[in-house]
């Protein structure tokens, strides 16, 4: 008994003696111990396990996809020094995979079913693999549907409103567009959740005007639609003081467009007590030029002529009339700030109608008309014309 207590007893002690080295010294002089104490501790029990390589993450998202989109790869890793990209995906085989996280947009433009694979290795040893799938279906186009774009009324007088409706379906967005810059500077807006309204716009000035949208959409092709709207210029209110009389155009007289042309005169019959009347627009033209009134054979007589906005008013500013008999008399016209107080001023964007009576312009029973014919020859003349 004894024996076996004392064997027990010596094994304690090796284990005691092989784990620590215990030492003492005494110094009679200080009168003080010192211990040193050697100690020895072995790594964790589990340290292998918190050094082994993990891929924590790898996503799709989305995961489906159509044709032509993309989807945003990311993963996250612990322990990898590096990240192998493989599968059925060349774009995502040769991508760089940045450890330990990352994100890659991948552009898929064929319609199947994609496997990607993800190998992480560590600096030692372990190695982690994961595979996710993507679906990419076919594209489903859905057309842009014009159901109405018109403007309402199309035709109007300058000054007047018109109204702008439209009802375009499917489309996430439509841009104005054309020459009127109140339409294009409006900011309508047209998307998939409204997509019609409408917008009453004020036209000033005279003219034709052809108003569009451009709508796009995600899946379809753009589409333009058109709307003209005509915009006429307000008739002078002037009140004819004679008959109805022969209103024509300018170009029916002188075969060319007004200012023209160069040098040209034209015999005119006028109604006996009423007027002839010649319609022309200045457009933007800036230039001068002379109208002229003289008498034609066997005719005699005064004729009055004038320059005014309304066919058969002879009630203008001087420099703008003028009376012939068998002498020639001019009216000098401008579009441009002509010196002198000569000229007859007109206004560009601007219908004018060039008015010849017999009468005194006041009394339609009065008549300067001699002749069986009331003939007059009308002269134009403008030295910058080009023919």
């Amino acid at each position: 008994m004894k024996q076996s207590l004392l064997t027990v007893s010596s094994a304690l002690l090796f284990i005691v003696l092989t784990t620590f080295s215990v030492q003492a010294n005494v110094n009679d002089v200080s009168n003080t111990n010192e211990v040193s104490v050697n100690t020895e501790v072995e790594p964790p029990l589990f340290r292998g396990s918190f050094e082994s390589t993990a891929i924590a993450g790898f996503t799709a998202s989305p995961d489906s996809i159509p044709e032509g989109e993309s989807t945003t790869i990311s993963w996250s890793t612990i322990n990898a020094v590096s990240c192998t990209p493989s599968g059925d995906l060349a774009e995502w085989n040769s991508s760089i995979i940045e450890v330990p996280s990352g994100q890659l947009p991948i552009t898929i433009p064929a319609v199947g079913n994609y496997l990607l694979t993800l190998t992480c290795d560590g600096e030692t040893e372990g190695q982690d693999v994961k595979t996710i799938s993507v679906s990419v279906t076919e594209l489903v186009v859905v057309p842009i549907l014009v159901i109405g774009f018109v403007a309402t009324p199309d035709s109007i007088i300058e000054g007047e409103n018109t109204t702008i409706s439209w009802n375009i379906q499917n489309a996430t967005s439509c841009t104005p567009s054309g020459n009127l810059e109140e339409w294009n500077n409006s900011g309508i807006e047209v998307t998939i959740e409204e997509p019609s309204g409408e917008l009453q716009i004020t036209i000033s000035t005279a003219g034709n005007y052809l108003l569009s949208l451009i709508c796009e959409s995600e899946t379809a092709d753009p589409v333009t639609v058109y709307t003209p709207v005509t915009v006429t210029e307000s008739v002078a209110d002037c009140a004819r003081t004679l008959p109805l009389g022969d209103e024509t155009l300018w170009f029916d007289v002188f075969d060319v467009a007004w200012p023209g042309p160069k040098s040209r005169q034209a015999v005119r019959n006028l109604p006996r007590r009423s007027y002839v009347s010649l319609e022309f627009h200045t457009g933007q033209v800036e230039d001068t030029g002379v109208v002229s009134n003289f008498e034609a054979t066997a005719t005699s007589g005064s004729r009055l002529f004038a320059i005014s906005k309304c066919p058969g008013d002879f009630n203008v500013a001087p420099e703008c009339r003028n009376v012939s008999d068998a002498y020639q008399e001019d009216i000098f016209w401008a579009t441009t700030d002509a010196p002198g107080p000569a000229y007859c001023q007109l206004e560009k964007d601007t219908t004018y109608y060039w008015n010849t009576t017999f009468t005194d312009g006041v009394d339609s029973d009065t008549s300067e008309c001699d002749g069986t014919f009331c003939l007059t020859t009308l002269r134009v003349w403008n030295s910058d014309y080009v023919e």
